[in-house]
């Protein structure tokens, strides 16, 4: 089966884009998480949400027919600066990374400056990573050599340690970087049986209820709850549902900023039938995932853009 011209060219543009670091979601993550502090989790979380979706830059690619970006680049890694994992990596390899001759990573130098002055030395001892060391140090939970030369033994047998060891080979990097990144997935993950790292994006969507009832619906069922919760005191209940309530919301206007977008972009588009192509998705986004699509386009456009929302988040 051949491949429609339209998806070959999206396909070519994507294989022959450089790897680049886009910053814009860390950036709003850390100026939101600097005025929320003292707010629950969930709230804080939220906020975040919708200030990166009310900020980030918007594209669309040509020939793209489903619109909805969550990078500013064609090949965009995002920084999810909150959880920490990735931090370690940019404070100790980021030259090294985009000095390799295999895939090198590209950032503006701007972006770079305001990285390592604003946005990393913020989140030293507050992100995720930081939580977890000292509960699994509390806990007695970190990972500790056995001494015993049988347990090697069993170790030896149940493990492939010549894969494993190509597996975590990572070129042109220092041999402190590699001692130092060692001592992180030990001393962070034990008896390594958690994440080894940052597991942003793995997860699983209610696909089915933004299919159904759209965000305006999932948001109407929240506001139903959090007067439960109200009712009975639950705190940490009215929390969680005003965290949705307000993710809801973001959403709903990222959808409504991607919509007014496309419709400038067709004002400024000399091509009848690309024109006319903005124009309807610029229509689906005035649509949904705000509402329940009506249509099988509606609807892929719906889910795309929930899981966006989900990526950045």
């Amino acid at each position: 089966m051949s491949i429609h011209p339209a998806n070959q060219r999206i396909k070519d543009r994507c294989l022959s884009a450089p790897y680049e670091i886009c910053i814009e979601r860390a950036r709003y993550f850390t100026r939101s998480h600097k005025r929320t502090e003292g707010l629950s989790p969930a709230m804080r979380a939220a906020a975040a949400l919708s200030e990166t979706l009310e900020n980030m830059t918007l594209c669309v690619s040509e020939d793209e027919l489903i619109a909805g970006n969550r990078s500013s680049k064609t090949l965009g890694v995002v920084l999810p600066v909150e959880r920490g994992d990735v931090n370690q990596i940019l404070s100790r390899d980021l030259d090294a990374l985009c000095s390799r001759k295999t895939q090198p990573f590209f950032i503006d130098p701007k972006d770079k400056a305001e990285l390592f002055s604003e946005i990393l030395p913020y989140w030293k001892g507050r992100t995720v990573r930081d939580e977890k060391k000292k509960l699994y140090r509390k806990n007695g939970l970190n990972f500790f050599f056995s001494l015993n030369p049988l347990a090697h033994l069993r170790e030896r047998k149940s493990l492939d340690f010549k894969r494993l060891a190509r597996t975590a080979y990572v070129p042109n990097y220092s041999a402190s970087s590699k001692l130092t990144g060692l001592f992180e997935v030990l001393h962070n993950n034990p008896a390594l049986v958690m994440n080894v790292f940052d597991v942003q994006g793995h997860l699983i969507l209610g696909h089915k209820n933004i299919l159904k009832l759209g965000f305006s619906g999932v948001r109407e069922k929240a506001e139903r709850g959090l007067s439960e919760a109200r009712e009975r005191g639950d705190r940490e209940g009215q929390e969680f549902l005003s965290a949705v309530m307000l993710s809801c919301d973001a959403v709903r206007r990222f959808s409504e900023r991607l919509s007014l977008f496309l419709e400038n972009a067709a004002e400024r588009e000399t091509r009848p039938e690309r024109k006319a192509e903005l124009l309807e998705m610029a229509r689906r986004c005035s649509r949904v995932p705000h509402h329940p699509p009506e249509s099988f386009s509606e609807a892929v456009q719906a889910l795309w853009l929930t899981q966006v929302a989900a990526m950045v988040a």
